[in-house]
């Protein structure tokens, strides 16, 4: 719960459900420096809602035996808590949660909820975490497929981010037939927080005063981290032709990753160091910077795995009402794009295609921001996503 994503992507929901009247201990992982920084913080979060928060030290050394440990005092941890409050639903979110849940299913009959968020397996082997030529992680992944199986028929509900993943586990020869026990809830966002009214015109103008930005800049952004599925090269070349069309633009990176991997790309594609600039911030300064942006842009690898991503930073984006070009064959985006603005869907990713759509953007009415606000909120709001959470929650 100290990592950002616990804080938009867990902590919101279980504070909500708790709101309905559910009693929730919370049972996380925490790496310890993140712990020493955060803990008062989410203590004191947690406790004005009446969350019972049960931290655990996060361990990642050596890689394989340091999960399988972690995993054990899952496991003794979940079933002592147990044995105390007497829990009727063990809601997991990932394979290694689930994986102990399923252990307080079959030893006590408690309700499991596999909040799955995607097909971890495959994703560990697509971003290369796994790689299939080293035997050792052949294994693995075999391993993690056959409890993926064993999650995926056990499990009294599942929950899918998207529909093309909903899609696939029906499809799978062993789900066939089954009753339809999955539901579709993507990552929400906090449209409270997400929202033009959070933005304050003084610090806009602080923020462009600090960051070098002109009024007459036209600013392209990207929010989130850098890691193995998004494609870096691919969105600064897209950058490179967004120059062709507004040679004063800059490109304004949110995010907390290595500036110096950023600029190195830019310069290696012949960018001017001048054009990126690169902010790290607190989630509560995020609606602010990306009101910055006339654009926003993310691209994911579209691999199998990702057929189940429900990228947060697409909620977030169109909540503050402002434009953002993504790539095909990831998760739902193809499906919203095509409905709502098929404009501004990158269907391939090489430069004629981003000056074809980078020509309908600055020479064509698109998409006006109350309507991507509206569909944002009509997809991905915290409290429609809360309210299906707690039908569930009511049915199990």
């Amino acid at each position: 719960m100290t990592d950002p994503l616990g804080q938009s992507q867990v902590l919101p929901y279980l504070k909500g459900l708790a709101a309905h009247g559910h009693s929730i201990s919370l049972l996380t992982f925490e790496k310890p420096d993140r712990y020493e920084e955060m803990r008062h913080i989410i203590e004191d979060d947690v406790r004005a809602c009446g969350i019972t928060w049960l931290p655990q030290k996060y361990t990642s050394k050596p890689p394989v035996v340091s999960a399988w440990l972690d995993y054990r005092r899952m496991v003794r941890r979940s079933v002592a808590e147990h044995k105390r409050t007497g829990f009727d639903i063990v809601h997991c979110r990932g394979y290694l949660p689930a994986m102990a849940g399923r252990v307080l299913k079959q030893r006590f009959g408690v309700k499991l909820l596999f909040d799955m968020r995607g097909f971890w397996a495959d994703e560990r082997a697509e971003g290369g975490i796994w790689p299939g030529t080293n035997p050792v992680y052949r294994f693995i992944y075999r391993y993690f497929k056959r409890r993926e199986k064993e999650l995926l028929i056990s499990a009294d509900e599942v929950i899918s981010l998207t529909r093309a993943g909903k899609s696939i586990i029906q499809s799978l020869p062993f789900m066939v037939g089954r009753n339809d026990n999955i539901s579709v809830i993507p990552c929400c966002a906090d449209f409270r927080h997400f929202s033009p009214e959070q933005v304050h015109v003084s610090r806009v103008m602080v923020l462009k005063q600090e960051l070098g930005i002109d009024d007459s800049d036209f600013v392209l952004s990207y929010l989130g981290s850098i890691g193995s599925w998004y494609m870096l090269p691919e969105m600064v070349a897209f950058f490179k032709v967004v120059l062709e069309f507004k040679p004063n633009a800059r490109m304004l990176f949110i995010t907390r990753d290595s500036r110096e991997d950023i600029q190195a790309e830019a310069q290696k594609q012949g960018i001017d160091a001048d054009r990126i600039i690169c902010r790290g911030a607190p989630r509560s300064e995020v609606p602010t910077l990306l009101s910055l942006s006339s654009l926003s842009v993310f691209f994911i690898k579209p691999v199998f795995s990702k057929q189940a991503s429900s990228p947060t930073k697409l909620a977030e984006i169109l909540g503050m009402g402002i434009p953002v070009m993504a790539n095909a064959g990831v998760g739902d985006v193809d499906w919203l794009f095509d409905n709502y603005f098929p404009e501004l869907l990158v269907k391939k990713l090489d430069d004629n295609r981003y000056r074809e759509v980078l020509q309908y953007f600055f020479n064509r009415k698109t998409t006006p921001p109350e309507k991507l606000r509206s569909v944002a909120q009509r997809y991905f709001s915290l409290t429609d996503g809360i309210d299906r959470y707690h039908i569930i929650y009511q049915k199990l």
